[in-house]
């Protein structure tokens, strides 16, 4: 007889206490099934004879006084591989313990899997997981309430181990050398694995502490961990040591606080599953659109990334994920997705299913047009808000288009017209709709080819009165402009002129009969006179700039010539304009007759308004009175 089962999970028996000589008959037994028997003690030499026992399960039974004892019969079986004590439901004891000397015993036996679930493991005593034997290569330890101690760093000594299971494990205890309010950004912890380990999980556990920069030694093997239904925050990294881990579940953590640097070493992902966390409140990482969170995982084919309150993605947050079979956004908050995926040849499903999208820009449906040329590509954006308005018009008929293809589905359910009717869109339906939409589109061309002439026409319109209200302002700069190189602006109190002279052709006489004798002739002034000083060859404007720059004051004979003029009032607004540029108060108005304010243009008038200007004596022009306020006026610039 090799093979026993006294019970199952449905038909229970009733063995109470296993002795001694129960199994005297029966020593090549290699298979042994003592679960849902009510054992409630047993002897410690029942399994003496068993010389060929690989497989023990001894779970769900009510052990009255431990069994701790229990272990010592292991001492013989040398070729045990299978071991489950799940559930042994330990009477008086809370929380149970694991001794080292229990180890001990196990040491005599080739154990391969060990099972130790649902059994209120709370203790594990230091030099119990080094005495294991090391053919251990599964350890199971689920739905426990271990605390942690010094046996997490002995976990690097079972040189065979494969796979560690501590799902749901509760612990009202925090670990503290991760206490949150201990947590330091700056230093990197680290932490030594077996070298054989491929499987991690702990799903489901509630530990509640950061992920700081860390690092994990001798991981070369490990290809999966599973931490969901945890409450890892924030995810700081980065997590050294893990380049060659395939598999990495962060579900269901709430985690709202990500780095840029986490993902960095993670360079050997093939699926990540970060779906159910809150990142997309993340701080600048989630403003950026993600930009660099991803930027290392070039290996990676899957990502699920739904329920995480994303509202924005850059173009290039994927762009260096080529290699992506599927990628879900599902229940998200973002009103586009205008992302880069066109370099994603091996994408075969995009669920953007229950975000707000109005609909898919036009980038993005040429890129999945492309994909799917390469194999079958499923594109799911139901429970969107999409749109059926004049700017979908395009979209729609691309799905219309596409809604045949034999390499490319795209789930879609309903949209909603700006007057708010919600039209499905079935195959049957979407033609009319796209008919309905292009023939009462069509009748806003003209309108709004109207509203764009006359926004045009409005803004030549104020550009043309930008420019006239502040001409002589633009002329003065343009000249300013030109002369930047050839002129040198002269230093305050090294004029080349005293004054510069600015009257009309008929009022020449003047000038040459009486400015000129009384204030050059008489007297040692300097005056600058178009008709006499400006040099040949340069722009008119050119030299009259440069005269106004280069004198002291600049004399305004004013008359109606002089209004009449379009030279003259050149300079007046030049010199105007010279006394704002270089904050000098250089204009002096000489009035040659009586002229009506009504007349003079608007700058004048404020001019003679708000400043002072001398009237030219015309019975008497040789009046010392006249000439001497000139003179002073021209010496006080």
């Amino acid at each position: 007889l090799k093979y026993i089962s006294f019970a199952t999970e449905r038909n229970s028996s009733e063995i109470n206490h296993l002795t001694d000589v129960i199994f005297l008959n029966t020593p090549y037994v290699a298979f042994l099934n003592l679960s849902y028997s009510k054992i409630h003690s047993a002897s410690t030499r029942i399994f003496q004879r068993f010389n060929n026992l690989r497989v023990l399960d001894v779970s769900y039974n009510n052990f009255r006084l431990g069994y701790n004892s229990f272990f010592k019969n292991f001492h013989t079986t040398y070729y045990l591989e299978y071991l489950a004590l799940n559930n042994i439901n330990v009477r008086n004891i809370l929380g149970m313990p694991l001794y080292a000397r229990e180890a001990f015993y196990l040491n005599y036996t080739s154990l391969k899997r060990f099972e130790f679930n649902y059994n209120r493991l709370e203790y594990i005593e230091p030099n119990f997981i080094s005495s294991l034997p090391k053919t251990l290569e599964y350890a199971y330890l689920k739905n426990n309430i271990l605390t942690y101690g010094k046996y997490l760093f002995e976990i690097k000594t079972l040189s065979n181990i494969k796979l560690i299971d501590i799902s749901t494990t509760l612990s009202h205890k925090n670990l503290p050398l991760f206490r949150y309010k201990l947590f330091n950004r700056d230093i990197t912890y680290s932490f030594t694995i077996s070298k054989s380990l491929k499987t991690l999980l702990l799903q489901g556990c509630h530990y509640q502490f950061p992920i700081p920069p860390f690092h994990i030694r001798d991981a070369n093997a490990i290809r999966l961990i599973n931490a969901t239904n945890n409450l890892f925050c924030p995810w700081s990294g980065p997590v050294r040591g893990l380049e060659q881990l395939q598999i990495l579940d962060l579900s269901h953590n709430q985690c709202n606080n990500i780095s840029n640097e986490f993902f960095t070493f993670f360079t050997g992902l093939r699926l990540l599953n970060i779906e159910n966390n809150a990142i997309g409140i993340s701080g600048q990482v989630a403003e950026e659109g993600f930009s660099k969170a991803f930027l290392n995982l070039t290996n990676l084919e899957e990502l699920y990334l739904s329920n995480n309150h994303i509202r924005y993605l850059s173009n290039n947050s994927l762009l260096q994920l080529k290699n992506l079979r599927i990628l879900n956004l599902h229940i998200n908050l973002l009103e586009s997705f205008d992302v880069k995926i066109s370099h994603m040849l091996n994408l075969s499903y995009l669920d953007l299913s229950k975000n707000i999208l109005q609909e898919l820009s036009e980038n993005t449906f040429n890129a999945i047009e492309k994909i799917s040329e390469y194999h079958k590509l499923t594109v799911n954006i139901q429970s969107n808000n999409l749109k059926c308005g004049c700017a979908q018009i395009r979209f729609l008929t691309w799905l219309h288009k596409v809604r045949n293809s034999a390499h490319l589905k795209i789930m879609y359910s309903k949209c909603t017209h700006p007057n708010g009717t919600v039209w499905k869109l079935t195959d049957s339906r979407l033609p009319l709709i796209i008919t309905y939409l292009n023939h009462s589109c069509s009748s806003f061309i003209g309108i709004i080819i109207t509203v764009a002439c006359l926004i045009v026409l409005l803004g030549c319109f104020s550009f043309g009165a930008l420019v006239y209200h502040f001409r002589w302002k633009l002329r003065y700069l343009y000249y300013m402009i030109r002369e930047r190189y050839a002129y040198q602006r002269i230093q305050t109190g090294e004029y080349l002129y005293d004054a510069f002279v600015s009257y009309a052709e008929e009022d020449r006489g003047c000038v040459f009969e009486y400015l000129i004798p009384e204030l050059e002739e008489k007297d040692t002034f300097k005056l600058n006179i178009h008709h006499r000083d400006f040099p040949a060859g340069k722009q008119i404007a050119e030299n009259i700039l440069s005269a106004i720059q280069s004198s002291r004051k600049c004399l305004i004979l004013l008359s109606r010539s002089f209004l009449s003029s379009e030279w003259c009032m050149f300079e007046y607004n030049m010199a105007k304009m010279e006394c704002v540029h270089a904050e000098r108060d250089l204009v002096i108005v000489i009035m040659l007759e009586e002229l009506s304010v009504d007349i003079l243009p608007l700058q004048l008038q404020h001019q003679i308004k708000m400043q002072s200007y001398i009237c030219f004596p015309t019975t008497n022009p040789t009046s010392d009175v006249f000439w001497n306020n000139l003179k002073k006026s021209i010496q006080e610039g």
